[in-house]
């Protein structure tokens, strides 16, 4: 304690605020462990820290001076912006979890409580998933969103995103993947990336996926055919002679 109320005054004569204010938490909590010290060098000792106090008290009231006058000039010329500022507090918790969904729900709404006790305006749970987690969702959500499609055959995207809270890109991407498929009257389609034509699932048409292999075999049996071909046969009859003179 002795090193940390020495600390405190060599922050104080740097000028330091914050240890001006601290200045009798500090000195208190040093005299609280002279109870252990003989009476005699417990009373010189507090004696000695009284004198300390007795000169350092100017320092530290010059520290924790503030010219209030300034500060109400700027609050004059502030006051348009103070009279419209409003606070939105959001607060973001972090989860992490490496079990089951129920495992994860319980971590998250077991700290509503004490997180609504500041009553922020929004609260954003920051969650990490590990991958047996993460594909365990991603098959919960697909089961759903099929199911909802079974039960109603003409819906709309937008329809099955709300009703599934599932967002309208991820059920795009599954489409692309071919883990969704609609029937031939839903309204649900996609273009083709290549044609554009409209098409249930996956990327291509089937136009589209017949012209790409026809394109592909033809690459790949060209040079075979190029292979095959004999060779040319090169005519030396004009070529140019020497004699060979002895």
């Amino acid at each position: 304690e002795w090193e940390r109320f020495v600390f405190c005054i060599k922050n104080i004569f740097d000028g330091n605020w914050a240890y001006s204010k601290q200045y009798d938490r500090y000195r208190d909590r040093f005299l609280l462990h002279l109870s252990r010290m003989e009476e005699e060098d417990k009373t010189y000792i507090e004696k000695r820290i009284a004198l300390i106090t007795e000169k350092i008290w100017p320092v530290i009231e010059a520290n924790m001076y503030r010219d209030y006058k300034k500060y109400d000039e700027v609050l004059v010329k502030k006051i348009p912006f103070i009279l419209t500022y409003h606070i939105h507090l959001s607060l973001a918790m972090a989860f992490r979890t490496t079990s089951s969904l129920t495992t994860m729900n319980d971590n998250i709404f077991k700290n509503v409580a004490s997180a609504t006790v500041i009553k922020p305006e929004r609260i954003t749970y920051l969650l990490f998933l590990d991958d047996t987690v993460r594909q365990e969702i991603v098959r919960r959500m697909i089961q759903t969103v099929k199911k909802y499609i079974r039960e109603n055959p003409h819906a709309d995207i937008r329809e099955v995103s709300e009703k599934c809270e599932v967002e309208t890109a991820q059920i795009q991407q599954w489409i692309r993947e071919e883990r969704l498929e609609f029937t031939e009257d839903s309204p649900i389609k996609l273009p083709c990336e290549n044609c554009g034509a409209m098409i249930r699932a996956g990327k291509y048409c089937e136009k589209c996926k017949a012209s790409m292999a026809k394109n592909l075999s033809s690459a790949i049996d060209k040079p075979k055919a190029v292979a095959l071909q004999p060779k040319k046969q090169t005519d030396t009859s004009n070529r140019m002679r020497f004699l060979d003179k002895r």
